[in-house]
């Protein structure tokens, strides 16, 4: 471990990869080691000539560079010396880390929030759970839900975020903020998943509520927001 990243090395004590049979088997230069790990990690290369159940389809190596430098935004490297052994070293930013979240819909965009955040999720179901609004000092009234005698304040994310005007939203997710429950109107759950966050990079997305980036298998990055950190923020009014 050194600095901001965290290093795993595997090494045997073997005879060495044969960088002139890999390079013949590729039918390509193999000079170096950064050529040596291209080759190993193309999909579908394989030294093997017979495929079995467990070996030979080129896959491996495939998939370890593609969640190292992918989902983890590390790095694979290899290091081979004949007679001495090899050696794959993998590289991964401390930053990342692996949480369980829901994601949601607000508006057309998808969003997600830790799973350990959340008090429980429910349905808006106005004239029964959704008390009138009522004056605050925010520049948009504040609605109002009670759940087993307990009151909860509801606001709109989709107006917090400048998504769109809450008009749709027929979920609330609950969290608890300094002893009070505070709840975020969205239009609908998703699911749960299991995902890798990492750290915005973008200087104007580094706001308070935004927690990190995910993406949930299909390749788009999705926000992963800190609900509790956008209950401090002042209400917004209504996206007109």
């Amino acid at each position: 471990m050194g600095g901001n990243r965290l290093e795993l090395v595997v090494q045997d004590d073997g005879r060495g990869i044969d960088r002139r049979a890999i390079a013949r088997r590729a039918g390509r230069a193999v000079d170096d080691d950064a050529a040596l790990l291209e080759v190993l990690t193309s999909s579908g290369f394989s030294t093997r000539d017979v495929v079995t159940r467990t070996s030979g389809r080129g896959l491996g190596l495939d998939i370890v560079r593609q969640i190292a430098a992918g989902d983890l935004g590390g790095e694979l490297a290899v290091s081979t010396t004949p007679g001495a052994g090899t050696a794959f070293t993998l590289r991964v930013p401390l930053t990342i880390a692996v949480v369980e979240v829901f994601s949601f819909l607000c508006g057309r965009q998808v969003l997600v929030t830790p799973v350990s955040s959340v008090e429980e999720i429910f349905e808006l179901r106005p004239g029964q759970d959704v008390l009138p609004p009522v004056a605050s000092g925010a520049s948009s009234p504040v609605r109002v839900a009670e759940r087993r005698g307990e009151a909860i304040a509801l606001r709109s994310l989709g107006t917090l975020l400048a998504i769109d005007d809450g008009a749709g939203a027929r979920k609330a997710i609950v969290i608890r903020r300094q002893g009070a429950l505070v709840g975020f109107t969205v239009d609908r759950m998703l699911g749960r998943h299991e995902v890798v966050v990492r750290p915005v990079d973008d200087v104007l997305l580094k706001v308070p509520g935004i927690a990190g980036s995910t993406d949930l298998g299909d390749g788009r990055p999705t926000l992963v927001l800190d609900l509790c950190a956008l209950s401090a923020r002042p209400a917004e009014r209504p996206a007109s």
